[in-house]
């Protein structure tokens, strides 16, 4: 009965007041969240074109490497490392980069395990073939990070038998 007659006694003034700063309080929290998402997908993207464009580039063992998060530096193996090598031969002399599509994705997930992801695909032409790397992302420490690469080669002219189509890495 007490509480009915505390309701009672605040003013529609006050009520209505409380009312707006609960809905500026959301609202505010809103429009952050979309302008942390928006920034974290021109990150990312940056990220992952200069990523593609080193990789591309010149196929190095070192281009990759200092851009793998720390769980992907321990799942990568010499395997992986010779199959870059021999991709990279194959492939020959980078011609152009056709572009990077993809986002930051499921960002509320950020709240409840502390990291951010983003998943992005790009196609690459070179002398002998056109290339497509798969990355997956995740931001740690404030860092954007390959946490999962795929690499998917298609060569030009006629194919050998172990030629034609060669993937390298692990899918995102």
């Amino acid at each position: 009965m007490s509480d009915l007659v505390i309701a009672k006694r605040v003013p529609l003034s006050i009520a209505v007041f409380l009312l707006l700063l609960l809905a500026l309080a959301s609202g505010t929290g809103a429009v952050m969240l979309v302008a942390h998402l928006r920034t974290s997908n021109v990150e990312s993207k940056t990220f992952a074109d200069g990523a593609v464009s080193g990789l591309a580039a010149d196929w190095s063992d070192q281009q990759l490497q200092e851009r793998l998060s720390p769980a992907e530096q321990k799942r990568l193996k010499s395997v992986d490392l010779a199959e870059l090598a021999k991709l990279r031969a194959r492939m020959g002399r980078f011609e152009r980069d056709l572009g990077t599509t993809g986002a930051v994705s499921y960002p509320w997930i950020h709240f409840f395990v502390g990291s951010l992801r983003a998943t992005y695909a790009a196609k690459a032409i070179f002398v002998n073939g056109i290339a497509t790397f798969h990355l997956g992302l995740i931001k740690l420490d404030g860092r954007w990070m390959i946490d999962s690469y795929h690499i998917d080669a298609q060569f030009l002219g006629r194919p050998t038998s172990d030629e034609f189509d060669t993937a390298v890495g692990l899918k995102p």
